[in-house]
């Protein structure tokens, strides 16, 4: 009779431990599934993530090419704004209206300078 409630006892306790070594068989393979799927999330994340580095530096330059184009625009505008002023002034003075040579170079310089702006 004591024998067979330590074989009792014995077989429950290996009822058990059976039951916690299938359900943590389940429980690790419920981790591994989870584990493969975020890794592939990681995987996606990862490709996103360098897909948006590489579309943010092509865009950085091509802004940075815009700001370079604009900035020599207003460069070639102001200097077309200084020979329309120097032209204007050369109307008005008497001194300077004599100079043919100064006058064709500031017609060829705005010319130039127009062409400039057009190309840019």
């Amino acid at each position: 009779e004591r024998l067979e409630k330590k074989v009792r006892s014995l077989q429950d306790q290996l009822a058990i431990t059976t039951a916690k070594k299938q359900a943590f068989k389940a429980s690790s393979k419920k981790l591994e599934k989870d584990l493969e799927h975020r890794e592939s999330q990681l995987e996606t994340l990862q490709s996103d993530t360098e897909l948006a580095r590489t579309e943010h530096a092509s865009l950085q330059q091509a802004s940075n090419e815009a700001m370079k184009m604009m900035r020599e625009m207003r460069n070639t505008h102001l200097q077309e704004i200084r020979l329309l002023q120097k032209g204007l002034q050369a109307r008005t003075d008497d001194k300077v209206r004599n100079r043919v040579n100064e006058m064709a170079d500031l017609v060829d310089k705005l010319g130039r300078a127009i062409v400039q702006r057009d190309e840019a």
